[in-house]
C-alpha cells in the first residue's frame, strides 16, 4: 500500500471510484474536477497501481480546510484505509478541518472529529490539530 498526492491519472481513478460508491455524486465530481488544481489537494490510497481510496482537501484560507469526497472502495471498508487517509491529511496541514456527512458520523468521531451541528439529513463536524492563542 502507498499514499500519493495529486497525480492526474490518480485523480481520474479517484473520480471513477466516487462514481462507483456514490452514483448520484455528479455535481461533486464536476466540482472536484473543476477546482482540484486551484484550491485543494487530493490524497490517495493505492493497492498496486489502483486507487482504492481518496479524499479531497479544500483550503478555505488561514488554517481552515474542508474535507470532501472521502471514499474507500466498498470491498475494503473497515480495514483502516479511510483513517490512514485522514492521518495523512492531518500531517500535511495544520489547522481546523470542517466536513459534512450524512452517514459516517461514527467513523469521523473515531478519528477525533466532533459534531458541530446536526441537521435532518446531514451532520457538520470539525477537527483541529492546531493550538490557537486565543
Amino acid at each position: 500500500m502507498r499514499m500519493s498526492v495529486c497525480k492526474d491519472n490518480d485523480f481520474e481513478q479517484y473520480l471513477n471510484l466516487l462514481d462507483k460508491v456514490y452514483p448520484k455524486s455528479d455535481v461533486r465530481k464536476r466540482m472536484l474536477k473543476k477546482y482540484s488544481k486551484y484550491i485543494g489537494k487530493c490524497f490517495y490510497e493505492h493497492f498496486g497501481n489502483k486507487v482504492i481510496g481518496g479524499v479531497f482537501v479544500i483550503n478555505f484560507g488561514e488554517n481552515i480546510y474542508g474535507i470532501c469526497g472521502m471514499v474507500v472502495d466498498p470491498k475494503l471498508k473497515n480495514m483502516g484505509f479511510g483513517s490512514r487517509l485522514l492521518e495523512q491529511v492531518h500531517k500535511a496541514f495544520k489547522g481546523t478541518f470542517l466536513l459534512r456527512t450524512s452517514g459516517a458520523v461514527k467513523f469521523y468521531e473515531k478519528n477525533d472529529y466532533v459534531i458541530v451541528k446536526k441537521f435532518p439529513k446531514t451532520t457538520v463536524m470539525a477537527y483541529s490539530n492546531k493550538k490557537f492563542g486565543w
